[in-house]
């Protein structure tokens, strides 16, 4: 009889390979966006005064908390990772929210492009925080 080996724990280098193409795809919309903005005569300054950066770190701020949330589901300190993902959804995931919206409605201030941009940045480092954290989890046997 076969036995069926246990699926394999990834290491945190291949992990980390893992969430940098996850990240990859995000970033595609952000490149064909700015490209598209220089041609069309606009400044580097235009592309970061674009409410595509709000919008993609609302899903990154997203994708961290589902992230989390298999992270639960396999059965990983349940706590923690709720806690974590509270915090995403609190201070990431609803600011960023908020900051498009802002944007959408009025005409983009330098605070709300800081704000966006570092929006962004942190989206990102939570994003890879929490991918990695979910990759590493070893999954539970499903039978």
């Amino acid at each position: 009889m076969d036995t069926v080996a246990p699926p394999r724990r990834l290491e945190l280098t291949d992990a980390l390979i893992v969430v940098a193409s996850e990240l990859l795809f995000i970033a595609l919309p952000l490149e064909v966006i700015s490209i598209v903005e220089i041609h069309h005569g606009g400044s580097w300054a235009s592309v970061f005064e674009s409410s595509e950066w709000s919008f993609a770190a609302a899903v990154l701020f997203g994708q961290a908390v589902v992230k989390m949330i298999s992270v639960a589901a396999e059965g990983a300190i349940k706590e923690r990772a709720s806690f974590c993902g509270a915090l995403a959804i609190v201070f990431g995931l609803v600011p960023s929210l908020i900051i498009l919206a802002l944007i959408l409605m009025e005409k983009t201030s330098p605070g709300l492009r800081v704000a966006q941009m570092t929006m962004f940045v942190l989206g990102v480092a939570v994003y890879t925080a929490f991918a990695t954290a979910a990759h590493l989890v070893p999954q539970r046997e499903r039978g």
